[in-house]
């Protein structure tokens, strides 16, 4: 009786290190995860659009948007509209904003939306979704 005690024991003992073991992995590995997005994230905040497809390729989606106030109201808070359509935001009216989504890792993307300044679409807002 001892010995199937102890045999038992044994299996449980080894069965909960297993899992402590997998579930560290899993951890370790999501943080990893995460810390290269933050990273990309950060980094595609600073790239235009055509250096951001060379870096991190096509993006999984693309729209391009016309501009008008519902459109800018639905998609960006009164802040960056005053900080990126300044004063007179109908002057923008009739153009364009590109919204491009990389999938990033396993389940995580990286949306940037692009404002055509200097003949170059430079980003004006990310949003980064885990």
């Amino acid at each position: 009786m001892k010995i199937v005690l102890s045999t038992i024991l044994l299996i449980l003992t080894f069965h909960c290190k297993a899992q402590n073991s997998a579930g560290a992995k899993e951890t370790n590995d999501s943080s990893k995860e995460h810390k290269r997005l933050v990273k990309d994230s950060k980094k595609l905040k600073t790239l235009a659009y055509s250096k951001a497809i060379k870096k991190f390729g096509k993006p999984y989606e693309t729209r391009k948007i016309e501009i008008s106030n519902e459109t800018l109201r639905s998609i960006f808070s009164d802040d960056l509209i005053r900080e990126h359509f300044p004063e007179n935001a109908n002057n923008h009216i009739g153009s364009h904003v590109i919204e491009a989504s990389w999938k990033m890792l396993s389940e995580s993307w990286i949306t940037v939306w692009y404002k055509l300044e200097n003949n170059k679409w430079k980003p004006i807002n990310t949003l980064t979704t885990i």
